[in-house]
């Protein structure tokens, strides 16, 4: 970032930002993806720690996703104005990097879709005038683009190129006279792609057959470049199951011919794997080399199956072997899918392999064929003699020193695959120095690897602790890492100590296997026995004696706890020691296990739980801290900026706590975690969604407000002061003027306006508009009836687009969503008569959860025997005789919690 910002004026790094190969840059950043990691920085902020974004801001870091001020837009365009005369800025138009006309600053910036926004409204409206000034149009709202607009652009379309097939990024020109003004503008690929998915203008297939044009040719046509695109791709990157989901054919691209340039190839397979896009075709996809969907596995373990059946391919690909191993985690880096990221594989896998006798046939199968490896070793001699020579032939030397921070990295082309990862300098440290592999230690010296400060033998207890001395004149220390040697050039030292491995001595000294008899004369110099990290566990426990010597055996030592300086009650070494911080990295993180016994000795023990996820500190904290704060104030929704007060109802050890962040980290990572993990939380009090407790305090509030002031005229300005005990203490500071205004005039929480009006609140109708002709709606419900006997319809079901017990006009319409807009009266308020007239009642529209629930129950047991225990993981699958309201149902986890 520094160098960045030097080169171009500000850390606005665009998120496809690669460092290039050139000075100033250095050798060892060539290639690397700044952009994408500045991009992930700027999303994970609120997981970043305070340290860490201190020195990132140092630097300039940008956190704010709107790169460009207004006053740099309008830099921009006077740039622009001075170049070509004019503010028509086409809409595809982006500054250069790299170009001198421009100031560096604005380098990467996408003024033509800046400014096509601006011109709708949609950005900066409260600079209009500084736009208007420079000759920018501004219009009110966004013309909408009619079937009509549509259809005479597209016809003007096969004039100009004599075909229907238009590429996706075809957008048209705002100075592209061979269209009409009204035209200019309109995202016209965009627009045929969705027709060919069958979600737009379903409704008019009859006028794109007077127009010559077929839908399905035009389906077809696109089936067949996917089919044609699937070798190409397999000859680049290998199979196509790891296709990332924003992989386009790029354009001028040699691997490709020319006709499948720009074909967004990614996006297709996904849509086809999992929302069945192009069924009809299947077969043929399929035959293609296209994965399609396979049915999940239901029972124990089935996350960690499904996570590795998508990962284990592409392990695969990029370690060309599915031996993984226990520690790895997906790195965050292409071509791992950003979704994926961070994910303990080697967790999973390593369970997978422990549990292998309780997995099913079919899964045991089904690991078989992704490549599952059932047992594994870590770096076998023959991979680290390979990654051995390869160090050597790049750094023309074994030395010891160079080795120690050296590891594999990923994605670097110099090393085999299968080597990506390694810790080179603690396999080599393993070998030279605690004599791992010692059977094939002939072949380690056949490299050049030397074993000559193993024989210690030849070194008298004179020369080592002259070597000591000197090292302590130098170091202030004797606390000697186990690789140093003595440098031979080295002119503090005497020239008879040159090239000795001090390191190595001084830990066959801590061992006891050397020099014995010189114990006194060692403690005399000062000589460190115990490692440091030893020493940090025995200063811990002194200062937990100390600490229960002064305030009793409660063990309650404060999170935020430091020992006070200028005090008798602790020795003079501890006094500013972070004790509160290491008793929590104790017992809650499992720091310094190896000396477990000693830490025992003072009553301090780990007290992880049981899971195995990637947030165990955070579960160990909620599940502690969340019931006190449910107890306190009678709910569980937490804030994202609370922390634990230091007061009596918290525990001492807590005090200081940052509660709010740790709960804030579960719910944004909920999607990692398995289903018992959030059904445990959730029985602690959890609440994933703030915005439930949201309705709660406003409708406590209003009640509160209207005992007090006998009305609910709650002016638009009021706020619930602090500390006024006629309300609850946790709607303190609560903006309720400016709430209530928002109920009455801007439809929010709609959803639950009966019940405000129950408090006396007069509400405004809020109309929504409808997305369909009230006629098309009609039609569709009616369909819906004939197919499932009912109107009651849930708020989540959409009219699949491949199903032909609908109209084509009806498909892709989301029914559940309108038929909950209609119940609340946001929608076609005024056609209830005629609703009536054609036998649809608006009660019949209310489905319980618990009817949807008795229903998929009494499908359950016609299928399968009464005494049939339902999976915790169970999904309502989509067949018969399941009703289809009932679909996709997650019954198994409702059954578990009821």
């Amino acid at each position: 970032l520094a160098i960045y910002r030097r080169l171009h004026g500000s850390c606005n790094v665009p998120a496809e930002f690669v460092v290039p190969s050139s000075a100033p840059w250095p050798e060892e950043l060539h290639g690397y993806r700044l952009g994408e990691q500045v991009h992930k920085l700027r999303r994970m902020r609120n997981l970043l720690s305070s340290n860490d974004m201190e020195q990132l801001e140092k630097v300039g870091m940008i956190w704010s996703t709107k790169r460009f001020r207004s006053d740099d837009i309008v830099r921009a365009l006077l740039t622009y104005k001075a170049q070509h005369g004019n503010v028509e800025v086409p809409a595809d138009f982006k500054v250069s990097h790299g170009d001198g006309r421009w100031d560096s600053s604005l380098w990467g910036m996408p003024l033509g879709q800046l400014v096509y926004n601006i011109r709708y409204g949609r950005l900066y409206s409260n600079s209009r005038s500084q736009f208007e000034t420079l000759g920018l149009v501004i219009k009110q709202e966004r013309l909408p683009h009619t079937f009509e607009d549509f259809r005479r652009v597209l016809t003007k379309y096969f004039e100009l190129h004599g075909h229907y097939h238009v590429p996706f990024d075809y957008v048209i020109g705002y100075r592209d006279t061979n269209y009409d003004e009204t035209a200019r503008g309109m995202p016209l690929g965009p627009l045929v792609d969705r027709i060919i998915r069958g979600v737009l203008y379903t409704e008019h297939q009859k006028e794109f057959e007077e127009m010559g044009i077929s839908i399905d040719g035009l389906r077809r046509t696109q089936v067949e470049k996917i089919c044609a695109a699937i070798p190409y791709y397999q000859q680049l990157f290998g199979e196509t199951a790891s296709v990332p989901g924003n992989y386009v054919v790029p354009n001028d691209s040699t691997a490709y011919p020319p006709s499948l340039w720009g074909l967004r190839l990614g996006r297709y397979i996904l849509d086809i794997c999992l929302r069945g896009l192009f069924r009809e075709y299947h077969d043929a996809l399929h035959a293609a080399g296209v994965p399609m969907t396979r049915p999940a596995l239901t029972g124990d373990f089935a996350q960690e199956i499904r996570t590795v059946e998508s990962l284990l391919p592409l392990h695969h690909k990029v370690f060309r072997h599915s031996c993984v191993l226990p520690s790895f985690t997906v790195p965050p880096v292409s071509p791992w899918p950003l979704k994926w990221h961070y994910r303990p594989l080697g967790k999973y896998v390593e369970l997978l392999r422990q549990n292998k006798d309780k997995l099913s046939a079919e899964a045991v199968q089904r690991l078989g064929e992704v490549g599952m490896v059932w047992s594994v070793e870590e770096f076998t001699v023959d991979q680290i003699l390979r990654a051995l020579k390869t160090f050597k032939a790049l750094r023309q030397s074994l030395d010891i020193n160079s080795q120690m921070s050296v590891q594999v990295q990923f994605g670097s082309k110099e090393w085999d695959r299968d080597l990506w990862g390694m810790r080179l300098g603690s396999a080599v440290t393993d070998i030279l120095f605690h004599e791992k592999f010692r059977a094939y230690r002939s072949r380690f010296e056949s490299l050049g690897m030397r074993f000559d400060h193993c024989d210690v033998s030849h070194y008298t207890f004179d020369m080592v602790k002259q070597a000591l001395e000197t090292y302590l004149a130098i170091n202030d220390s004797l606390d000697v890492a186990v690789s140093y040697v003595i440098d031979r050039g080295d002119a503090a030292y005497a020239e008879n100590l040159r090239g000795m491995s001090l390191g190595y001595v001084v830990a066959r000294i801590r061992e006891q296997a050397l020099f014995v008899e010189h114990v006194k004369e060692l403690e005399a110099m000062g000589f460190p026995f115990k490692s440091k990290h030893q020493l940090e566990a025995e200063r811990i426990c002194e200062g937990v004696r100390c600490y229960r010597r002064l305030f009793g055996d409660d063990m309650s030592i404060p999170y935020l706890y430091v020992i006070p300086k200028d005090t008798e009650a602790f020795p003079r070494d501890l006094w500013g020691f972070p004790l509160g911080q290491k008793v929590e990295n104790v017992c809650k993180r499992g720091l310094f296990h190896q000396y477990l016994p000693l830490l025992k000795e003072v009553g301090l023990k780990s007290s992880l739980l049981p899971y195995e996820g990637p947030f165990v500190h955070e579960m160990n904290a909620v599940s502690t801290l969340l019931p006190v704060f449910r107890q306190l104030h009678g709910h569980g929704c937490v804030l994202k900026d609370f922390n634990v007060p230091t007061t009596e109802d918290w525990p001492k050890e807590w005090h200081g706590y940052r509660l709010g962040h740790d709960i804030l980290v579960l719910r944004k990572r909920r999607y990692l975690m398995p289903i018992n993990d959030k059904l445990w939380l959730e029985k602690q009090g959890m609440v994933w969604s703030p915005r439930y407790f949201e309705v709660v305090q406003v409708r406590c509030a209003i009640s509160t407000f209207k005992s007090i002031h006998n009305n609910v005229a709650i002016p638009k300005s009021f706020v619930i002061p602090h500390g006024d005990k006629r309300w609850d203490r946790d709607l303190w500071g609560l903006r309720l003027g400016s709430t209530v205004y928002d109920i009455r005039h801007n439809g929010r929480m709609w959803e639950h306006r009966r019940e405000f009006a129950a408090l006396g609140l007069e509400i405004e109708e809020v109309a929504l508009k409808p997305s369909h002709p009230f006629e098309l709606v009609c039609e569709a419900l009616k369909a819906y009836k004939a197919q499932c006997g009912t109107f009651k319809i849930h708020r989540t079901f959409v009219v699949d687009v491949e199903d032909t017990a609908y109209p084509k006009a009806i498909r892709g319409m989301q029914l559940g969503e309108i038929v909950h807009d209609m119940r609340f009266g946001a929608l076609y308020a005024d056609r209830s008569d005629e609703l009536k007239a054609m036998g649809i009642s608006l009660s019949e529209f209310e489905e319980t959860a618990a009817e949807r629930i008795c229903d998929a129950l009494r499908s359950f047991y016609q299928v399968y025997p009464p005494n049939k225990p339902i999976a915790l993981s169970f999904i309502v699958p989509k067949r018969a005789p399941f009703p289809k309201n009932v679909w996709g149902l997650t019954l198994g986890e409702r059954v578990f919690r009821i």
